[in-house]
């Protein structure tokens, strides 16, 4: 049979909300607040506990997603005040119009080549580091940005952004390291954001901004540096005199405890670095309250770096499979995980609604007579194994009801499959 309403085990948009249309009360907990863009792409800041929306294009349509993210901290002491940053060759103008709607940024003008400002932040742990700049073009044709070691005398990782009829390109100036896609704020305003390779946290390192380039004169506005311990860069943390963290996002549905079995869960998000993480970062699972073992999962294991994987447990022994698709930040990516009535799984991908990659089914494992927990969360189990991702949809349904026989069946016909905010069928 085709799948119907009584088909759907759960069902969540992020177009309708933090609510399901079909599934148990959402639970989101965020000890304070944080930053996310509108549909307009202005920033502007969430309350605490108050789940982040925002917009994305999804197969060519402007969709709701919903960010979550785990804590994190800007490292930097200052990330408006850049008259607080050490300054050579350089005029700083403050009271620039900023991405917030205020009066925070600041115009850089090198008065010679090479002009720049650095800070120091203090790493934890050695290894790649994310950076991230808001930048708006001024009479210089490129901005260059990244952290460099004093210690080591060294370039870690420096982008040069150079700018295109309006639109920053980023591209490697020194070191080693990744570029992720510019975001458009509007305005004029984009955020810019790289990881870093290779830090060693012992050493001095400097956060450099080159307004006018390294090669040229000219100036560009600035706001909002930022630079992690995470490997991927995460949503904008304001400080104003020493660092400042933002709180875990918890999401979770509170469910009435269903018996296991053969079912089909879709999900829908934009990469934002959970699978680049690969630490068993989580996209969606059914697990125990505030952590322990996933009884189901999808997530991005440690042993295949930039890739998702799927995860049956039933309270003895388990079984898993990963998929090989590599989804860079930015990309759309569709998940399909099945667990089978033998207890086998598989899992499905499909990256900016591209061809098909299938994991192939995993061994058997018995179903367990129950799951012992209650609750689907999207990106983490509590606090532990936190991912970042901007999530459109979660849909289970029962496997039985589904038509198709195929890996790129299986995707189109769960992807197709939509309900409206009263559950009728779209």
């Amino acid at each position: 049979m085709a799948l119907s309403l009584s088909s759907v085990l759960f069902y969540w948009s992020a177009r309708y909300g933090p609510v399901p249309v079909v599934g148990g009360t959402p639970v989101h907990t965020r000890n304070g607040s944080a930053f996310v863009a509108d549909q307009r792409g202005q920033l502007y800041p969430a309350i605490v506990n108050t789940p982040r929306f925002g917009w994305d294009t999804i197969n060519s349509e402007r969709r709701q997603t919903m960010l979550l993210e785990a804590a994190s901290t800007n490292l930097l002491a200052y990330s408006e005040d850049f008259s607080h940053w050490t300054s050579g060759a350089l005029t700083l103008t403050t009271g620039q119009p900023d991405p917030l709607g205020g009066t925070g940024a600041t115009l850089g003008t090198a008065t010679s080549v090479g002009g720049s400002m650095l800070l120091t932040p203090t790493f934890t742990g050695n290894g790649a580091k994310a950076a991230s700049l808001f930048v708006k073009q001024g009479t210089s044709a490129t901005i260059v940005f990244g952290i460099y070691d004093f210690t080591a005398t060294t370039w870690r990782y420096a982008a040069r952004a150079t700018w295109t009829s309006g639109v920053p390109v980023l591209s490697t100036s020194n070191g080693t390291g990744t570029n992720y896609p510019p975001i458009d704020l509007g305005g004029g305003w984009w955020l810019l954001q790289i990881a870093c390779n290779g830090v060693v946290a012992a050493n001095v390192n400097y956060f450099y901004v080159y307004p006018g380039g390294t090669t040229v004169t000219g100036n560009s506005t600035v706001f909002g540096a930022q630079t992690e311990n995470s490997v991927v860069p995460s949503s904008y943390i304001q400080t104003t005199g020493s660092p400042a963290s933002r709180a875990v996002d918890q999401f979770y549905f509170d469910q009435s405890a269903p018996t296991p079995q053969a079912m089909a869960v879709y999900l829908r998000f934009v990469e934002q670095g959970t699978a680049q993480s690969a630490a068993n970062y989580r996209a969606l699972g059914i697990t125990t309250s505030g952590g322990g073992t996933p009884e189901f999962l999808l997530y991005s294991p440690s042993s295949g770096p930039g890739q998702y994987a799927i995860y049956h447990n039933n309270a003895v022994s388990n079984v898993g499979v990963t998929v090989a698709g590599t989804p860079a930040l930015g990309d759309v990516v569709e998940l399909v995980g099945i667990l089978n009535t033998n207890g086998s799984v598989r899992i499905i991908e499909s990256i900016n609604g591209g061809a098909v990659t299938d994991s192939g089914v995993s061994s058997t494992l018995t179903l367990a007579a129950a799951w012992s927990d209650v609750k689907i969360w999207l990106n983490s189990a509590g606090t532990t194994s936190v991912g970042i991702n901007r999530f459109a949809e979660a849909k289970m349904v029962k496997f039985a009801d589904l038509v198709s026989t195929t890996a790129a069946g299986y995707m189109t016909e769960l992807r197709n499959f939509e309900l409206g905010p009263n559950g009728g069928i779209l």
